[in-house]
């Protein structure tokens, strides 16, 4: 006797992709189930989760911001009222000025109305002397702030289990099967499977063509006399935390191990010293792989063959800002009620998977 218990979806892995996709599903009362496997490493368990409308070398505002930024502060506080939990610190980012000539950049750049709603002031004088060294005053940016991530992750992870939606499990081929009308998972069949694995997509024997390009980051825990109501970056970022800061992070391309480093330790402490006059004292080191793309593009969208199975992965170190918005995006679609964007498809890297026949 068959005793499948039938569901709607089956999405694999919870982390921030997952996560978000798995709220957004049961708040449109979907059968769902969450397969996800405990691995230590996961960006989500060790990242910072800054969030941020205008970042990067050049200080260029994020790709499509004007969407984002609005939908990640509702969905986070949605998310908060949902599971109980605090973990969305909506605050102010800080950014030193080098020298005079960026000041003076950055005081014809703040007029332009492109990006005049996210910058909150900008500083001719120093604002954070006891603190920060800022001599040439710098740059307050406005709709920023930081989730942390791991507190996130386990309070979505209770509530789906208070759910009863959630399996701790990994999810191998000779436990899982796609057929033309649907999957199946142990006792339950659903008609599409989700797979929100972030790194660790190359495990996956149906997705393991997809371009991601595996981002290490090292992260230091410091104890110190710092700024607790707002973040500062410069050379790296120092995100308030509870008695603690944290300090990060590298962006390694090219890695021989996935844990952390002498080198990226001593890395991360002399741009810590560079940017602060205080004391600190490091307390943890940690490090993840984020799962990035060649044009830094979340990857959305089902399997060339096999169209009940989909990915949801590739959002790199902006996964806090991308997950919210994206899911909603993905379910759509999922519900058939729009296109995904040409931006984000993964059949945009189809030909990768027919040569990797």
């Amino acid at each position: 006797m068959d005793t499948a218990k039938k569901i709607d979806y089956l999405i694999v892995g919870q982390g921030l992709a997952g996560s978000a996709l798995a709220i957004h599903l049961l708040l449109r009362k979907k059968r769902i189930l969450v397969v996800n496997r405990h691995d230590t490493g996961t960006s989500s368990e060790v990242a910072a989760g800054i969030f941020n409308p205008i970042s990067g070398k050049m200080l260029a505002k994020t790709w499509m911001a004007d969407e984002i930024f609005p939908f990640l502060d509702s969905y986070y506080r949605l998310a908060e009222k949902l599971t109980g939990a605090r973990f969305y610190h909506p605050m102010p980012v800080y950014r030193p000025f080098a020298d005079a000539a960026e000041q003076n950049e950055w005081m014809g750049r703040s007029e332009n109305v492109r990006i005049a709603g996210y910058v909150k002031r900008v500083a001719t004088a120093p604002q954070y002397p006891e603190v920060v060294h800022d001599p040439f005053g710098g740059l307050l940016m406005d709709q920023c702030g930081y989730v942390d991530t791991r507190s996130y992750v386990a309070a979505v992870r209770k509530w789906l289990e208070q759910q009863d939606c959630y399996v701790a499990d990994n999810l191998y081929p000779e436990n899982f099967r796609a057929g033309l009308r649907g999957v199946r998972y142990g006792r339950y069949t659903a008609d599409v499977a989700v797979f929100c694995e972030g790194i660790n997509v190359f495990d996956n024997p149906w997705f393991d063509w997809v371009p991601v390009k595996p981002l290490k980051g090292e992260l230091l825990t410091v104890h110190g006399k710092f700024l607790s109501n707002v973040i500062v970056n410069r050379g790296v970022y120092m995100v308030p935390g509870d008695g603690s800061w944290y300090v990060g992070a590298t962006y390694e391309r090219e890695f021989d191990r996935a844990g952390v480093t002498p080198e990226g330790r001593l890395y991360l402490e002399e741009k810590l010293r560079a940017l602060t006059k205080n004391q600190f004292m490091v307390t943890a080191h940690a490090a993840g792989i984020r799962p990035s793309t060649p044009d830094r593009r979340p990857l959305l969208g089902s399997h060339p063959e096999h169209y009940n199975l989909v990915i949801f992965n590739g959002l790199g170190t902006k996964g806090v800002s991308l997950s919210p918005y994206f899911s909603a995006e993905l379910v759509q679609w999922l519900e058939k009620e729009k296109q995904l964007s040409k931006a984000v498809d993964i059949s945009r890297y189809k030909s990768l998977y027919w040569k990797s026949r």
